[in-house]
């Protein structure tokens, strides 16, 4: 949708036939072909040709223009973009089997997605405020309280465009309050940021970082829909 936020999960088994491969990587421009030559990693390089292949596709649509024209340059901020499309934002994340990819038009966004596994709680200690730690170990479910707040931290460092690092040290969240919602705390406060998060019903929890104050719209995907077999 061209008012709000879509988000589009693409759910994989870390491979790539060989024509989905061929096709993929005629989609990447220069950079990111080398970028893509660049990684070693054989998982990684599924993940990133998936998400370049999904970007350009889902851009193609929104942005009426071909698939082939659709390329992406890093910001002075590390925000990625669709080149000649200031207007249109959006943020990539990945997570064990499966790449996120959130769009929206006038206005800033930050994704991220978690696989969600046994709380890490010396992470929680180390960068987490107190309000937040005491939160997790009183938790039913503690993993899933972390990895709600880490997923909105992350969401806000790409929102912003300041890094995961910094921004754990003077944000926090505060998820106590009586309609559910994660709200902003800290040296920031939140202002105009709209912040979305909840397990996504399949191990992962997803959080959203947005100027746009409508609840995003979730897409499920396979490859298959932008890939040939």
């Amino acid at each position: 949708p061209r008012e709000g936020t879509a988000i589009f999960l693409c759910r994989h088994d870390g491979r790539l036939g060989r024509d989905s491969t061929r096709y993929a990587r005629g989609l990447l421009g220069p950079d990111e072909l080398s970028r893509y030559e660049r990684t070693g990693h054989a998982g990684k390089k599924v993940q990133y040709l998936l998400s370049r292949a999904l970007i350009k596709t889902v851009g193609s649509r929104l942005l009426g223009r071909p698939t082939a024209e659709i390329s992406l340059s890093g910001g002075v901020d590390g925000r990625p973009r669709i080149r000649g499309e200031a207007q249109a934002a959006i943020s990539i994340s990945y997570s064990t089997g499966v790449v996120a990819a959130a769009f929206g038009m006038e206005g800033e966004t930050g994704l991220d997605i978690e696989k969600i596994r046994e709380a890490p709680l010396g992470v929680a200690k180390r960068y987490f405020s107190p309000a937040e730690l005491a939160a997790i170990t009183a938790a039913e479910d503690p993993a899933a309280v972390f990895y709600r707040l880490w997923t909105l931290k992350e969401s806000f460092a790409k929102y912003t465009g300041a890094g995961i690092f910094k921004t754990l040290r003077w944000a926090w969240f505060d998820l106590s309050g009586p309609d559910g919602k994660a709200r902003l705390i800290g040296e920031h406060g939140g202002g105009d940021i709209f912040f979305y998060s909840g397990m996504t019903g399949d191990g992962f929890m997803l959080a959203l970082a947005s100027s746009k104050p409508d609840a995003p719209v979730l897409y499920r995907c396979e490859p298959e829909i932008f890939l040939p077999a």
